[in-house]
């Protein structure tokens, strides 16, 4: 039930500019460790290795995060606990959003403004969107939206 109930919030409102999204809070704690892991990682081995740690740092961190706020909001209250439930749910999809703009690359595909089209891409997938072709620009649109 948290689930739909997430995804329906997630279509009524989307993501909205501003909000403290979880992911712009943990990109944030990411600059942070890299910068200090950096100071100590002087070799390409010493990298690697402290890659793995922050990979390994970041998510016991997220994890831990919502298992301390689950568990006090259901001390709380058990409502309290469901409700934050469905928030962190929600917070992990992105339906509307992804639609909106996977729409602003269709349009600029349809005016044939492949520039525009990559920039609006970009906006979406991680991938190097400067030499992307029709076709690449709208399977990256696609099959971001499908994930």
């Amino acid at each position: 039930m948290e689930v739909v109930l997430a995804y329906l919030l997630d279509l009524l409102i989307g993501d909205p500019e501003g909000y403290p999204h979880p992911v712009r809070i943990i990109g944030r704690v990411i600059s942070h460790l890299e910068s200090i892991l950096r100071k100590y990682a002087k070799s390409d081995r010493a990298l690697k290795i402290a890659g793995f740690i922050l990979c390994g740092l970041t998510v016991t961190l997220a994890f831990a995060a919502t298992y301390v706020l689950l568990y006090i909001a259901g001390l709380i209250h058990p409502y309290l606990k469901y409700a934050l439930d469905v928030l962190i749910i929600y917070t992990c999809l992105a339906t509307k959003d992804l639609g909106k703009v996977a729409g602003r690359v269709y349009e600029a595909l349809t005016k044939g403004d492949i520039v525009e089209a990559r920039r609006r891409l970009s906006y979406i997938v991680s991938r190097d969107t400067d030499r992307l072709d029709v076709e690449n620009i709208s399977r990256g649109a696609i099959e971001t939206v499908a994930e």
